[in-house]
């Protein structure tokens, strides 16, 4: 059976879900962060997340991130409440470490189109 991963990135931590295709919760995680997470830190957090969650029917992953995002290009502009973050490459990072498909997108978009989107 498929599974996803939702990954939201807020401003006091990074939570993650690991979901099969009939909404079923496998997995959670979290990692804290803060105003003084810098880039690397938030780049290792995210991988081990997804090292942590991954399993062989993994298909794809979604990110969801206050501010501004390039989802052309996979890069995080912004977020208001983590300073220290500026054009983080997240999906090539990711695409560099893991052999699988990620998408990027803003969590406004995602509510947007979550009842369109069939598995």
């Amino acid at each position: 059976m498929k599974s996803f991963l939702g990954i939201d990135i807020g401003a006091g931590s990074i939570k993650a879900s690991l979901i099969d295709s009939n909404g079923n919760v496998l997995k959670s995680s979290f990692r804290k962060t803060g105003a003084e997470t810098n880039e690397k830190q938030f780049l290792d957090s995210i991988c081990d997340i997804v090292s942590e969650m991954k399993n062989s029917s993994l298909t794809a992953v979604g990110i969801g991130s206050p501010g501004p995002i390039d989802s052309e290009n996979g890069i995080l502009i912004e977020s208001a409440n983590l300073p220290l973050l500026k054009n983080v490459t997240l999906v090539s990072h990711l695409k560099e470490n893991f052999l699988f498909q990620y998408i990027i997108i803003m969590m406004q978009t995602l509510l947007r189109w979550e009842n369109t989107i069939s598995v």
